[in-house]
């Protein structure tokens, strides 16, 4: 399910979606993020269970997540267009598209990054 080619954008590199199965919702930030977080358990086991081959795997998807993630974040030149971008600095948006702000799409990505940081380094 995650879009590792850029197919069809680049900026969709790491996020977690599947067209042909729409029954799992529209793409976007909060998935992502709930999947980095479910990869980063899944790493903790792979490890305690000495498990390398899945933990490379698991390595690779999270940070591919986590790029998608810090894609979406407010951040920088690209908030050039917003009236007050200090109130949003660090926010992460709802989709590519969509800069709507989601509290449970920030407190997931920001879980995502915490067990990242635990995990791998």
């Amino acid at each position: 399910m995650q879009n590792t080619t850029g197919k069809s954008y680049p900026d969709y590199i790491g996020r977690f979606y599947d067209p042909k199965h729409p029954e799992y919702g529209v793409p976007f930030s909060g998935s992502t993020a709930v999947y980095v977080e479910g990869l980063g358990w899944a790493y903790e086991l792979a490890k305690e269970l000495g498990d390398q081959d899945r933990m490379d795997v698991y390595r690779t998807s999270i940070l591919m997540g986590l790029r998608n993630l810090m894609n979406l974040q407010f951040r920088g030149d690209n908030m050039y267009y917003l009236q007050n971008p200090q109130r949003v600095v660090g926010a992460i948006h709802y989709r590519l598209y969509d800069n709507r702000i989601r509290i449970d799409t920030v407190q997931h990505s920001i879980e995502a990054f915490r067990k990242a940081l635990e995990v791998l380094w």
